[in-house]
């Protein structure tokens, strides 16, 4: 369905990568969450999926993405000023009665679209109704949704919860929600940054939640444990050049300095500590 070939987006105020050739190809059935911290692009990347206009004033992408005719849905975490102006009448002026639309009213018990109450006007949960409405009387082929258990009650959590399980349209969405992420989520897009927040990275795995955090903790897990090897191996090195060090300066006070043997060990034990001062950076 949507394929995504190196895509990969920098912001245009200080050119900081946030995504780095990322690969994806969607399915149906796929129930895809965008996690990882705040400011790491989960919503940018939501967003060029979609329309990449919708990042043109804060961020340049290189990279293909292609909707292969597929039409997409989708839903902002704010509402736009020109949303905040329409009525639930004008919201709806034009629809496609598909199935989905017509047991979505009936679950959250919306029978008319008829009022003259302006969006920006209704509280979180009943704009967020509607508006996911809206996306569903547009017929649309994938769902692409950005946080939207925010300000939604529990049983409005619920309800679209059990939504994206039961829908066969594909759905992309971005979520702090832990528990709702484990009841809907088949495949997951992490985007991180490592190497002290400098360096972009992203792993995308077909798998469950909570199967991705147990596989993630044991990789953590193992590489703590190689880190710790090379601290301790480093440790080593160095302990044992500073007794080669402190044998050679001993040499150098006491035997003729002019011995090239000694001139020659002391120029590669200068080199070691070179090498060592750079690696203790690292560790």
């Amino acid at each position: 369905m949507i394929e995504i070939h190196n895509l990969t987006i920098k912001t245009i105020k200080d050119n900081r990568t946030l995504i780095d050739h990322l690969q994806l190809s969607t399915q149906k059935g796929d129930k895809i969450v965008i996690i990882g911290e705040e400011g790491n692009g989960k919503s940018t990347l939501l967003k060029c999926i979609y329309n990449d206009q919708l990042i043109a004033d804060y961020c340049t992408y290189e990279g293909k993405v292609l909707k292969n005719d597929y039409s997409l849905g989708y839903l902002s975490q704010e509402l736009s000023a020109q949303e905040k102006k329409l009525t639930i009448t004008e919201l709806f002026s034009e629809n496609n009665w598909t199935k989905e639309l017509l047991k979505a009213m009936d679950d959250i018990r919306i029978d008319s679209f008829a009022s003259d109450k302006r969006i920006g006007d209704l509280s979180g949960g009943e704009r967020f109704k509607y508006r996911f409405l809206k996306l569903l009387s547009l017929n649309p082929d994938v769902l692409l949704l950005d946080e939207p258990t925010n300000d939604l009650d529990i049983g409005t959590i619920e309800w679209l919860k059990r939504f994206i399980q039961q829908t066969s349209i594909p759905v992309i969405f971005v979520s702090h929600d832990e528990t709702f992420i484990s009841n809907t989520a088949n495949a997951i897009i992490h985007i991180e940054l490592t190497n002290r927040k400098q360096t972009p990275k992203y792993t995308f795995t077909r798998e469950p939640y909570e199967s991705y955090l147990f596989h993630r903790e044991n990789n953590l897990q193992k590489q703590e444990q190689i880190a710790k090897k090379q601290v301790s191996d480093y440790k080593k090195q160095v302990n044992k050049w500073h007794d080669v060090w402190n044998k050679a300066e001993h040499q150098h006070q006491n035997v003729s300095r002019s011995d090239p043997r000694l001139q020659k060990k002391i120029k590669s034990l200068k080199n070691q500590k070179n090498v060592w001062t750079k690696l203790q950076r690292i560790f």
